[in-house]
């Protein structure tokens, strides 16, 4: 599932660029796009809830939010899950933005 996405998002196809299988302390990140300070996990059927809130705190603690999407949506609805992206990465741009306004 994860090649899909990443055949769709490599090479800036966005306008942003990510990283796959990117190595962040003790974790590997499925997505990540050192810009934007931004983690896409696409999590399968059998995941552990409790491991993955301990692994999102120890990124958001280190500035990288994670938005977590569904192996079975980014398999059957490839299209809207990178518009979806699209829309999350600018969000998340405009976020970054507005947090630099704010330490002037």
């Amino acid at each position: 599932m994860e090649r899909a996405l990443w055949h769709r998002i490599r090479r800036e196809q966005l306008g942003y660029k990510f990283r796959r299988q990117y190595p962040a302390g003790p974790f590997i990140l499925d997505f990540f796009s050192p810009e934007l300070r931004l983690c896409v996990e696409v999590d399968g059927p059998f995941h552990d809830a409790r491991k993955d809130e301990i692994r999102d705190a120890y990124l958001l603690k280190r500035g990288i939010v994670t938005w977590r999407v569904s192996s079975f949506d980014v398999f059957q609805e490839t299209d809207a899950m990178v518009e979806a992206l699209l829309l999350r990465c600018k969000m998340r741009d405009s976020e970054l933005a507005g947090s630099e306004t704010n330490l002037d």
